[in-house]
């Protein structure tokens, strides 16, 4: 298991809120810290408050990741390490010694002592004090869905994720450029295959020949909320990110600076979808193909503005230019449609049924 630095108790960790927590009081066992480079923001500023050890789960682990602040290997410790917490926490043992340095002094090695005819073995001073092996534990079933396994819409396309980076969809920027779905959705996968048929005059039973495996399809229906104000700026930036990802490229200038538009003509964004583990979706590439929502003329309505900041009067529409004040239900359901969007160079050399039968090619994209 790779290991990431035991800290001091006394060690100041950083949350994702910007507030601090003593290391010796970190009662989350999903959690652990790790060291984070700061954010550096679009003209080459740091962003205060934001390096230095923090307190991360492996969803921020990943996030942290894509933004280039924390090492593949140095996430990976982390996840190992949070794992063995939880372990310990599902035994009923103490876990705080797992990523914390412990105030007690270190048990005293006993050398082994060693005969000619075997294995180091250490002696007993009674029969008392000898344990039999314990047998291996047994894979046990973890109720509920762990926080890596939620269902995740995003982008890891860098010029995407520097468009979200302002406006509406600057909530998302917490959650890995994209949705973690707030509650759980309803999730239609359609796989099929197109035959052909031997039309043989005054046959029956006729024959099927094999044409083709079109993509696979996938239908989410999700509920939003608007029932605080955070919980109602993300429901708005959710929308708009799904609505942005239906648009292509499409103009000759860049705003009122009439810069012309290197990227005109692009397509839409392709996004990832993760959803329940390997075993249903992990990072499969794909397109929206449609968003439809309704707000029903029995709900309430909630205003909100995310050009202010929260317990704020310091106002971000000096930045934004544009007054984002806009009204929501306080719940509304939308329905999504994807579509697998492979490349033909990956189908071609990262793709074999041979591993698709075994579930090796599920962890690699496909599904």
């Amino acid at each position: 298991m790779a290991k990431i630095e035991k800290i001091s108790p006394d060690q100041m960790l950083l949350n994702d809120d910007t507030s601090y927590t003593r290391a010796g009081d970190n009662t989350n066992s999903g959690a652990a810290p790790v060291k984070i480079k700061p954010f550096i923001n679009e003209d080459g500023s740091v962003e205060p408050d934001s390096g230095g050890y923090a307190l991360v789960n492996e969803e921020q682990a990943d996030f942290l990741v894509d933004q280039g602040r924390l090492k593949p290997s140095e996430a990976q410790a982390l996840k190992d390490t949070i794992k063995e917490q939880q372990r310990l926490e599902a035994a009923g043992e103490d876990w705080s010694g797992v990523a914390y340095k412990k105030d007690e002094a270190e048990p005293e090695v006993v050398p082994k002592k060693q005969d000619a005819t075997g294995p180091a073995f250490q002696e007993p001073d009674s029969f008392e004090d000898y344990k039999a092996p314990v047998d291996p534990v047994k894979p046990q079933i973890v109720a509920g869905i762990p926080s890596e396994n939620r269902v995740r819409l995003y982008s890891t396309n860098a010029k995407n994720n520097l468009l979200m980076g302002g406006g509406l969809m600057d909530p998302l920027l917490k959650t890995g450029f994209g949705i973690i779905f707030p509650y759980t959705p309803t999730i239609m996968w359609n796989y099929s295959a197109n035959y052909g048929t031997y039309d043989t005059t005054h046959s029956v039973y006729q024959q099927q020949y094999y044409q083709n495996t079109p993509n696979p399809t996938i239908q989410i229906t999700a509920t939003f909320t608007a029932t605080t104000i955070a919980e109602s700026e993300y429901s708005l930036a959710s929308l708009h990110f799904l609505r942005f990802a239906t648009k292509g490229d499409f103009g000759a200038f860049l705003g009122d600076a009439k810069e012309r538009n290197a990227t005109a003509g692009s397509p839409p964004p392709v996004l990832l979808f993760s959803a329940y583990g390997s075993g249903n979706a992990e990072k499969i590439p794909v397109v929206v193909r449609s968003v439809n929502y309704t707000y029903a003329e029995d709900v309430d309505f909630v205003t909100v503005d995310p050009s202010q900041k929260s317990g704020s009067n310091e106002s971000r529409s000096e930045k934004w230019k544009v007054d984002y004040s806009t009204s929501i239900p306080v719940q509304f359901v939308m329905s999504i449609d994807l579509a697998v969007q492979q490349t033909p160079a990956n189908v071609q050399n990262a793709f074999n049924v041979r591993e698709y039968a075994t579930g090796k090619a599920l962890t690699k994209g496909f599904n």
